[in-house]
């Protein structure tokens, strides 16, 4: 059913601001109404969609609340599950592994019958075209989706919860045109089936107007009509090669993402890459910066381009060359702030292009341009605080300040309002005009048309690494099918009796019925040496340690040691290696009683850990882009470790949003729709595991060789 939405006076103000994020808005929503919310970048449009869905303003988050927001009446901090949030980064809100996993998370925190999330998962999978029917199985990674897959799997989560409200903060940010129909598409028939109440914050107005009842401008109005035909196209074609692809492959970790590419990119000229969302575009933008190694073919600056370098490949350049010649804005505006203030970073690009300049001029020339780029009065603001639509501005205000011959925008319009979104134009123009060449990743049409920029296809490789769904189980099917608690507390006592005898009989016995187990079970050699290899090089160190440390140098001491390492390493290793991060959080909360809250939060953290590796390489990237370079491997590591340790609580924070969204943490006993079940094939692996170290510790008792706690038995 629908709720009405009221917002009395409402103010809020994030923890150690001076401003408010929001100040002393009102606004009613009736029940079942479909509204579109617009105004500046910066306005406060995102913080007012947390404040409905009730993230904010509890005494946890440190920040300041003024005024209420109810839901039917009920304050949105009580309302929790109510309203439903789909927000405008696909990737921050997958908190499991598989599709249907995310599909049933919310339904699941609120409680509701386990068929009847099942059923209602099916059902709005099928709605976004993420069902079998559409090629995408419930097991499938969600990390193997494409964005708009993405987020289109973030509508079904919430239409599976069948919430009161739903709230869409720019679900349509950074999606190609084809994401873009199908996510508004699928959001629509999402208030259609649960006849909830619409709330959207999206700068695609055009998108939305014709499905909305109500269109409500926020803030300032901004005057449409008034920037109509303010077009910037370009007034002669540039002929001179800045940048040369030639049969350029592109990937990662070796692996070719698209097909080969040839383009030359001329000087004074804009050029679109575009494509469908995981066709590579950011990976090509990326090598083509330099910032990437080819995987075969090259890339070439000209000989204007190139100058003084001692190589033509940008990725050959360092890193005062590279910033000299090439800016890259990356498409996470967070990826490359490297100062605490928007001052400092308008100076550290100032520094680029102006390195004679002196401390005060350079401070003059921050102030001139910021106030250029309407971010004066954000001058003092640390970067990380700005709005979306902020960030993004300062990122190519930056580049552009940096006077680069070459210049590569991934998503240079994101989160802009119409005023904004001109003000950028007007940029690249007299960028492109002024010679620059100009080389965009953007789905945006209007700026594609209003500049005049030529269009580059790129064609996704069906067979290519991004396309791929991988399996995450063990070789063995045997070992697969026992449950993770089984497996983990197996590879545990295999090995534990162990620790109370040091001789060459018992773990040697326990080895080799080990190893005869593990050969049995379907497991290669090689898969054994590849995943125990850590196991042989600390048996071999604890053999040579005992070796030549041991007062007495014995030999069989020695031997003894190396192998029981080996005996109690090598079968844990096997039987929890590619365990199912998920199967195992469900075994703790299902068999060993575990909090559901603690251990879903910390498998949600888990996540978390493959894409800090991906934020420290963007660190990297766009500090060799900015020119920046440490004196030292000791600031270079400080300078890491401040930077992940930001972008890890900006990253928990966001997940914890959409977790709370998800009314993870509601008061409801939650449903576990995955059930963790154990077999009988369960408690023969236990007790094999704990016979196998038993015989051995017995075989050492008959021969004479049992030695508990240094002493024969």
């Amino acid at each position: 059913m629908a709720s009405r939405v009221d917002v009395n006076h409402w103010s809020y103000r994030y923890p150690l601001n001076e401003g408010w994020a929001v100040d002393d808005l009102s606004l009613n929503v009736a029940a079942g109404e479909k509204v579109l919310l617009t105004g500046r970048s910066g306005w406060g449009k995102s913080t007012l969609l947390q404040g409905i869905t009730g993230i904010l303003g509890d005494a946890e988050d440190g920040g300041e609340m003024r005024g209420t927001i109810t839901i039917d009446g009920v304050p949105a901090l009580k309302a929790r599950g109510r309203v439903g949030m789909i927000m405008q980064d696909p990737e921050s809100q997958v908190i499991f592994a598989r599709v249907m996993d995310n599909a049933t998370f919310g339904a699941e925190n609120l409680g509701v019958d386990r068929s009847e999330i099942i059923q209602r998962c099916d059902s709005a999978l099928a709605t976004v075209d993420l069902d079998p029917a559409h090629g995408i199985e419930p097991a499938r990674l969600a990390q193997r989706l494409s964005g708009g897959q993405t987020q289109r799997l973030s509508v079904a989560s919430i239409m599976a919860m069948r919430p009161d409200v739903i709230v869409c903060d720019e679900p349509t940010a950074n999606l190609d045109p084809d994401g873009i129909e199908r996510v508004v598409s699928s959001i629509l028939d999402a208030a259609t089936q649960t006849g909830a109440t619409l709330i959207v914050v999206d700068h695609n107005i055009g998108q939305w107007i014709p499905h909305m009842d109500r269109h409500v401008a926020l803030g300032e109005p901004i005057e449409l009509e008034e920037y109509a035909g303010q077009y910037a196209p370009a007034t002669e074609e540039g002929t001179s090669a800045a940048l040369i692809a030639d049969n350029l492959c592109f990937g990662y970790e070796g692996e070719q993402i698209s097909y080969p590419f040839s383009h030359t990119f001329n000087s004074g000229t804009i050029t679109a890459l575009t494509g469908v969302n995981g066709a590579g575009k950011t990976t090509l933008s990326l090598t083509l910066a330099g910032l990437r190694p080819e995987l075969s073919g090259a890339v070439r600056a000209s000989d204007t381009v190139r100058g003084t370098a001692q190589s033509a490949e940008p990725s050959k350049w360092n890193t005062k060359e590279l910033a000299q010649r090439i800016q890259y804005v990356f498409q996470n505006p967070e990826h490359q702030f490297v100062t605490s203030s928007v001052r400092d970073e308008m100076i550290s690009a100032l520094l680029i292009s102006h390195s004679q300049a002196s401390a005060d001029e350079l401070a003059q020339m921050a102030k001139e341009r910021l106030d250029y780029y309407d971010l004066l009065e954000q001058i003092n603001h640390n970067p990380y605080s700005l709005s979306g639509g902020q960030k993004r501005r300062l990122t190519v205000a930056c580049a552009i300040e940096a006077k680069p011959q070459i210049m590569i925008v991934d998503e240079p319009t994101y989160g802009q309002d119409p005023q904004t979104w001109l003000a950028l134009v007007r940029m690249f123009a007299q960028l492109r005009d002024s010679g620059t060449c100009i080389i965009t990743v953007t789905h945006d049409r209007a700026f594609i048309d209003a500049l005049g920029a030529s269009e580059v296809v790129i064609e996704a490789n069906p067979d290519s690494y991004e396309n791929k769904q991988l399996r995450n189980e063990s070789q063995s099917a045997v070992v697969a099918s026992l449950n993770p608690v089984t497996r983990l507390f197996a590879g545990l006592f295999v090995g534990l009796p162990l620790i109370f005898s040091l001789d060459v009989v018992s773990s040697s016995t326990a080895l080799v019925l080990s190893l005869i187990a593990i050969f049995a079970l379907g497991f290669t050699p090689r898969t054994v040496l590849r995943y125990t290899w850590p196991i042989l090089i600390g048996a071999a160190g604890a053999f040579i340690s005992v070796a030549i440390y041991n007062k007495d140098h014995n030999v069989m001491l020695a031997v003894a040691t190396a192998i029981r390492v080996l005996a109690m390493g090598a079968p844990a290793v096997i039987l929890v290696m590619r365990m199912d991060p998920t199967d195992l959080a469900d075994a703790f909360v299902q068999k060993l009683k575990m909090s559901d809250r603690f251990v879903y939060a910390a498998l949600a953290g888990f996540r978390l850990l493959p894409l800090l590796q991906e934020d420290m390489e963007s660190i990297h990237q766009a500090r060799r882009i900015r020119g920046i370079q440490s004196q030292s491997k000791i600031q270079k590591y400080k300078n890491d470790a401040l930077n992940i340790l930001i972008l890890a609580i900006r990253r928990s924070t966001m997940l914890a949003i959409v977790m709370q969204a998800r009314a993870f943490g509601a008061p409801y006993k939650r449903t576990n729709v995955r059930i963790s079940c154990m077999h009988t094939r369960d408690v023969i692996a236990f007790v094999i595991s704990i016979l196998i170290p038993v015989i051995g510790l017995i075989a050492a008792y008959y021969t004479g060789m049992l030695n508990l706690f240094g002493k024969f038995v």
